[in-house]
């Protein structure tokens, strides 16, 4: 366990999470180097030119987001936030610092039952303004998938009505948990069923292109290449900004080899 007057990590010397390429305590050190600001016990590993770089935003997602050479920003509780997050089947990370508290938080979990991002937002607020963040919404995508594998769009949109109707709610029900589906279910080549939700997707946000993005996308992938092209018009009629000139260009490249 490291301890100081900003927060508490709790670190695990096994590799059993994220093996691949690192664990928990490998995560503490790579934030720890950006806090020090590419050093590393008073040795410099990063020029300071180098790590101020590496920071600095290069382009604006939305509201909340913004993409640095390096890392995501965010904003929390008026304070700088610099991330990663991920994952795959069975686990989530997350691995973030915040340079003027001097603060950093790393998660890594072996479930699919926490969105790490989120999570890890939440322990930064919670040091930033020492009260307890509200209990964190389950994922829809865990529950509705077990319905989509069986081919019931209908039974899937029922359940998701009846999440948003809840009094209480207790499922994340953004736009978020139905890309996260149509994600999961492309991973795993259920063609048909991703390519419904992500179209139910766009039937529930009329004005968002990005939903035939990324079914031009995953037709692309599956080398029905005439969809693509169907699903990239589609989008281009309502994107706006750099998502209609990166839907163009994706449309112009696939117009020239086929």
């Amino acid at each position: 366990m490291h301890l100081n007057s900003y927060f508490v990590v709790i670190t695990i010397s096994s590799r059993l999470i994220g093996y691949f390429s690192g664990c928990s305590s490998d995560m503490v050190k790579w934030a720890n180097l950006f806090l020090q600001q590419g050093s590393v016990n008073g040795v410099s590993i990063l020029k300071q030119e180098t790590w101020k770089k590496m920071i600095i935003p290069q382009r604006t997602v939305n509201d909340r987001y913004k993409v640095c050479l390096s890392w995501f920003e965010t904003d929390i509780e008026g304070r700088k936030v610099y991330f990663h997050s991920g994952g795959d089947i069975g686990y989530r990370t997350f691995v973030g610092f915040c340079p003027s508290e001097n603060a950093a938080v790393v998660l890594m979990g072996s479930n699919d039952f926490f969105d790490g991002a989120e999570a890890g937002f939440a322990y930064f607020q919670t040091l930033f303004t020492r009260k307890l963040p509200a209990l964190p919404l389950k994922p829809a995508q865990l529950e509705l998938r077990k319905y989509i594998i069986k081919g019931d769009l209908a039974k899937v949109k029922k359940v998701f009505a009846g999440m948003k109707e809840e009094a209480k709610q207790r499922y994340d029900t953004s736009a978020t948990s139905i890309l996260e589906l149509g994600g999961m279910l492309f991973e795993r080549n259920h063609r048909r069923q991703a390519t419904e939700v992500l179209e139910w997707g766009a039937s529930l946000y009329p004005s968002d292109g990005s939903w035939y993005g990324h079914l031009g996308d995953i037709h692309v992938l599956w080398k029905d290449y005439d969809k693509a092209k169907q699903y990239y018009q589609k989008a281009l009629s309502l994107q706006t900004g750099y998502q209609r000139r990166e839907t163009e260009v994706k449309l112009a490249g696939l117009l020239a080899e086929n």
